[in-house]
C-alpha cells in the first residue's frame, strides 16, 4: 500500500533525525563533558596537586567563557563552509585540548599549562554549540525544531549525569586520579571527530539514506517553508542581518539568553563541589549529582516536544525558568538542611536546563532568513555567553557551605528571564493580530495553507508564540 502524503513526509523526518541526531548529540554531550569535568577534576585533587588557589581555580573557569564570547562570530563558519568539514576541525581542536590537559605539569607553571588548553577548549567549542540551533533550522520546519534542539540540548544535563558517574568511578584510581578524567573524557571526542567529516550531512537533500523521491519531498518542504529550493542561502546577506540587530525583540532574548546561562554555566561546575562542602564525601558528591541531571534530560525533551506540539514556546519558557526560580529559592531558604538543599537542587537543574532549548527555537521561529538567524544566534551567543563570566565567580570558596549570593543571583535571573518572556509572548500576540488585521482589509486569504510559513513578509506568517 502506498504512503500518504503526510506519512512520506514522517519517513522522510525520521530518516533526517537519524542521520543528523545523533552525531550531534554526541558531541554536544563530549563538549559539555569537556568544558565542565575540571569541577570534577577540582574535587579529585587537581588543585592540592598542582598548588591551584582558589583564586586561580576561578580564572580557569571564567578565562574558558571570556574566549567562548570572543569567539562567538565563529558561528557564522556553519554557514560559509561544509558543516562536516567545520564540525571536524572543531571537535579535534578541542578533543585535543581537553585530552592534553592530563598532561598538566606539578610546576609553578601547571596553572599557566591549564589555562592555555582552557583558551584552546573555548575557541574550538565556540565554534561548534552556539551555531548548531542554526543547522537545525537548515533540516526542519518550526513546528519541528524544538523537539530537535531540546534532544541535541539534553546532552548537557545527560553528559553532566554522566560525568557525575564516570567521575564517582575514576576518582577512585589510586594516585592523581584527575587526570584520567581529563584522557577518558577528551580521547572519544578525536573519534567523533572522524565520524562527523564523514557521516555529517550539509543539508536535508544530502542525507544519503533518502531516495529520488524522498528528495523531492525535502525539496516540496523547503519551497513551502521558505520560497526557494535552496537549503542555505550560502552567502551572508547585510541588510537582513541590520533587520535583526535592529529588532528589540532579538536584544530581550538576548537578555534572557545571559540570565539563563548565569546558572547554565556554574551548576554542572559547582553542584559536586557545593555538596562536598556541605559535608558529603568527596566521592559521594561525584555521585548524587547524577539523578538531578538524568531528570532534567528527560524535562529537556519532555518541554520542547510540549511546545511543539501546542506551538506556545513561550509558556514553557515561562514554566520552566519558573521552576528554576523555585529551586534556587529553596536553596536560599532551607540552607541548614543538606538533604532540602539536595532536594531544591533537583528543581534548580529541571528549570536551568530546560529553559535553554526552549529558548532557541523560540528565537529562530521568529526570524525568517538564514542571515537574519545566523547573526540572531552570534548575538544572543555574544551576548548571552558573558553570563558564565558572572556564573562561575558567584561561589567563591570563602561564601561556603552555602552561598548565600551565589543563590539569591541566579534565582533572581530566573525570575527575570520568565517575566521577559510573558511580555515577549504579549508583544508576539500584538503582532500576529495586527498581521491579521493587515490581511483581512486587503482582502487576502492564506497562500500556504497546511503550512506554517517562516518568512516575514508572506501572507500567511504569524510569530510564534
Amino acid at each position: 500500500m502506498a504512503k500518504g502524503p503526510a506519512e512520506a513526509e514522517r519517513t522522510v523526518v525520521r530518516k533526517i533525525d537519524w542521520a543528523v541526531l545523533p552525531i550531534l548529540f554526541v558531541m554536544y554531550m563530549l563538549a559539555f563533558l569537556d568544558r565542565s569535568n575540571i569541577g570534577n577534576a577540582q574535587v579529585a585533587g587537581m588543585g592540592r596537586d598542582l598548588g591551584i588557589s582558589d583564586r586561580e581555580f576561578q580564572w580557569l573557569l571564567t578565562i574558558f567563557y571570556i574566549v567562548y564570547a570572543c569567539s562567538e562570530g565563529l558561528t557564522v563558519m556553519w554557514l560559509l563552509m561544509p558543516p562536516n568539514v567545520w564540525a571536524f576541525l572543531c571537535a579535534l581542536l578541542w578533543g585535543l585540548a581537553s585530552a592534553l590537559q592530563a598532561a598538566a605539569p606539578k610546576t609553578n607553571h601547571g596553572w599557566e599549562y591549564l589555562m592555555v588548553f582552557r583558551l584552546l577548549l573555548a575557541m574550538a567549542e565556540a565554534g561548534f554549540g552556539p551555531g548548531i540551533p542554526y543547522l537545525l533550522s537548515c533540516f526542519y520546519t518550526r513546528a519541528e525544531i524544538g523537539l530537535r534542539i531540546g534532544i541535541f540540548f539534553s546532552a548537557a544535563p545527560l553528559a553532566s549525569s554522566f560525568a557525575g558517574a564516570l567521575a564517582y568511578t575514576v576518582t577512585r584510581i589510586p594516585g592523581e586520579s584527575w587526570r584520567w578524567l581529563f584522557l577518558v573524557e577528551g580521547l572519544p571526542t578525536l573519534v567523533m571527530a572522524v565520524v562527523a567529516v564523514k557521516w555529517l550531512p550539509g543539508g536535508p537533500n544530502e542525507v544519503r539514506s533518502l531516495s529520488a523521491a524522498q528528495r523531492e519531498i525535502v525539496r516540496d518542504r523547503l519551497v513551502d517553508q521558505t520560497g526557494s529550493a535552496q537549503v542555505r542561502e550560502r552567502d551572508f546577506i547585510w541588510a537582513e542581518a541590520r533587520t535583526a540587530l535592529m529588532d528589540p525583540t532579538v536584544w530581550c532574548y538576548t537578555l534572557m539568553y545571559f540570565s539563563c546561562n548565569v546558572s547554565f554555566a556554574s551548576l554542572p561546575v559547582y553542584f559536586p563541589i557545593i555538596l562536598e562542602e556541605a559535608g558529603v564525601q568527596a566521592v559521594n558528591a561525584q555521585g548524587l549529582t547524577v539523578p538531578p541531571y538524568l531528570v532534567s534530560f528527560l524535562a529537556c525533551i519532555a518541554t520542547t516536544w510540549a511546545a511543539d506540539v501546542i506551538r506556545k514556546r513561550g509558556s514553557i519558557v515561562v514554566a520552566t525558568s519558573l521552576t528554576g526560580f523555585f529551586g534556587f529559592a529553596l536553596l536560599r531558604v532551607l540552607p541548614e538542611s543538606l538533604w532540602w538543599r539536595y532536594f531544591s537542587l533537583f528543581f534548580a537543574t529541571v528549570g536551568v536546563f530546560s529553559t535553554i532549548p526552549n529558548l532557541l527555537p523560540w528565537i529562530l521561529n521568529n526570524q525568517g532568513t538564514d542571515s537574519a538567524r545566523a547573526t540572531s544566534i552570534v548575538l544572543i551567543n555574544f551576548i548571552g555567553q558573558c553570563g558564565p563570566l558572572l556564573g562561575t565567580r558567584l561561589f567563591p570558596a570563602d561564601q561556603a557551605p552555602y552561598h548565600m549570593t551565589g543563590i539569591l543571583i541566579c534565582g533572581l535571573l530566573m525570575l527575570f528571564t520568565s517575566a521577559l518572556a510573558a511580555i515577549l509572548s504579549y508583544v508576539f500576540m500584538s503582532r500576529n493580530r495586527e498581521l491579521e488585521r493587515r490581511e483581512n482589509l486587503m482582502g487576502v486569504a492564506h497562500l500556504q495553507a497546511g503550512r506554517e510559513v517562516e518568512r516575514p513578509g508572506v501572507v500567511g506568517y504569524r510569530y510564534m508564540l
